[in-house]
């Protein structure tokens, strides 16, 4: 990913383009380390996932990204987890154990009792 489809999602959750404070944190938040990917990644997570308001990021720009970046892989790596999962199940052949029945029938016709105190 690089820094045009990261200002691409930002603006998306905006709804609008990005200030200068946002495009700062951009720059800052890349040269000590973090990259386009996992900054995209915390912020969908913090305003799309976990519904923030979205004029706190107008506001305060990408100041949450050190905080809220584990939280947000982590939520990542289990969705991943869980879709492997549900591949793997998918793949799986399905064995259905055949079970014979047997039914027995009698021919033998019973004949209807009669209570002879109700004559």
């Amino acid at each position: 990913m690089n820094r045009e489809r990261l200002v691409e999602i930002l603006e998306n959750i905006l709804g609008e383009p990005i200030n200068a404070l946002i495009s700062a944190h951009i720059d800052r938040f890349y040269s000590v380390g973090y990259n386009y990917k996992d900054m995209a990644r915390a912020m969908v997570y913090l305003y799309d996932v976990k519904k923030n308001p979205k004029d706190k990021l107008k506001q305060f720009g990408l100041g949450l990204l050190p905080t809220i970046m584990g939280e947000a892989n982590a939520y990542y790596d289990k969705m991943k987890a869980m879709q492997e999962n549900q591949k793997r199940f998918l793949e799986q052949p399905q064995s259905i154990q055949e079970k014979e029945v047997k039914v027995q029938y009698s021919n033998v016709k019973r004949k209807k009792e009669v209570d002879l105190s109700e004559l």
